[in-house]
């Protein structure tokens, strides 16, 4: 997996959502739908404080 190797290689890896396959993001879906961190930090803090 390209993110596990720039990881082990100390380099900037991004975003790690990108790797789960859609049958994990859907179970993690099926939990929780504010989970998601394809979402901007902004997006995220709004829907915490409205909760």
């Amino acid at each position: 997996m390209n993110i596990e190797r720039r990881r082990a290689e100390r380099l900037p890896a991004g975003s790690s959502a990108d790797a789960l396959t859609e049958e994990r993001r859907d179970q993690l879906d099926d939990i929780d739908l504010s989970w998601c961190p394809a979402w901007p930090v902004e997006w995220q803090r709004a829907l915490h404080l409205t909760r």
